[in-house]
């Protein structure tokens, strides 16, 4: 698996794409490369058959708590997780 960590580096997308295409040519192909720009997965698979994988929050999925009274028709495990920026308290 090969990820680059584009909050430290170079983040311009040629400078992604270069790295991910370099680590394809080298001696021993990468398995999977994962990144999170989905334009640039979908380029390196189309062209160079690389599989890959998209790296995303799961947060997106869950449910926002906004109302004390609604709380408990969440599931459990979420019911305190993302509260709404009026409802701190929660």
């Amino acid at each position: 698996m090969i990820i680059w960590d584009r909050s430290s580096t170079q983040t311009s997308p040629e400078a992604i794409a270069l790295f991910y295409h370099h680590t394809l040519m080298g001696g021993k192909r990468a398995p999977v490369l994962v990144d999170d720009d989905l334009n640039l997965l979908k380029e390196l698979h189309q062209n160079t058959d690389a599989n890959v994988m998209q790296l995303r929050s799961a947060m997106v999925s869950v449910v926002q708590t906004m109302f004390t009274n609604k709380i408990n028709h969440l599931p459990w495990a979420v019911q305190y997780l993302k509260c709404d920026d009026q409802h701190k308290a929660l």
